[in-house]
């Protein structure tokens, strides 16, 4: 006990003296629940500090209970106010399919393949398609009415052959891109030679044609078409297929 005074003493705790003199008279007490389990003297047994920290006996027996997930809170749809429609309300009418309205100006340049022929023999040659004009104006958004020259040239070393269409022609725009065409006119046949004769024909002519516009919104449009102009003159035939492209104007 001399050897645990010093120890104390040494540690500059100032124990009771009465808890010193109950040390050196009896022996070394289990420390309680209470008491820090570094109070207890070495060699002591460690006792459990309560029966709190005793496991619970478990029931073999016992159901096994499983916690159940719960559900989670689902967000509240707000609905929307319905407005009454004023009386006598009508929706707005749908946008125009296109812009085409007012002045009307077409321009195509292409190929074409120019045919002539007599009755008995006939001839076919690659040919310069256009440049084919038409002017006039937009009577609805999908018809218009123009005055149209069309034609083709063939030009070789002997000489040169120019058929030619006049009239009036009608465009009839099907959907906002695909389009046809028709007119009837005066055909004109222009032949003339190396050395300066020239001869001219007249008589009557047909316009067919259908095409594709590429940008139908625009103010300015591009289009391809094919463009048929079978003519007929005294004793002589003629006709021109193009492949052409073209500006419109809308």
């Amino acid at each position: 006990m001399g050897t645990f005074r010093s120890i104390v003493v040494s540690l500059g705790v100032m124990a009771p003296a009465m808890w010193v003199q109950e040390s050196a008279a009896q022996p070394a007490q289990p420390t309680s629940a209470a008491q820090p389990a570094s109070a207890a003297p070495a060699g002591a047994a460690a006792q459990p500090t309560s029966a709190a920290a005793q496991p619970a006996p478990v029931d073999p027996g016992a159901p096994i209970v499983v916690a159940q997930p719960q559900p989670q809170p689902q967000a509240q749809v707000q609905p929307q106010p319905m407005y009454p429609r004023p009386i006598g309300w009508t929706p707005p009418p749908p946008p125009p399919r296109t812009t085409r309205r007012g002045l009307a100006f077409e321009a195509n340049l292409g190929i074409a393949a120019l045919s002539l022929s007599n009755g008995t023999e006939s001839q076919s040659k690659r040919a310069l398609g256009g440049l084919n004009l038409g002017l006039g104006g937009y009577v609805t958004g999908s018809v218009v009415i123009t005055l149209r020259f069309a034609g083709s040239t063939y030009t070789e070393d002997s000489g040169r052959m120019t058929q030619l269409f006049v009239g009036p022609s009608v465009q009839y725009f099907a959907t906002d891109r695909m389009f046809i065409g028709g007119g009837l006119g005066i055909g004109v046949l222009d032949l003339e030679s190396s050395n300066g004769e020239q001869l001219q024909l007249t008589g009557s002519a047909l316009d067919l044609r259908a095409g594709y516009v590429f940008n139908p919104r625009s103010k300015h449009a591009f289009n391809v078409s094919v463009e048929y102009t079978p003519a007929s003159m005294d004793r002589l035939s003629s006709s021109s297929f193009g492949l052409l492209a073209g500006y419109q104007l809308q």
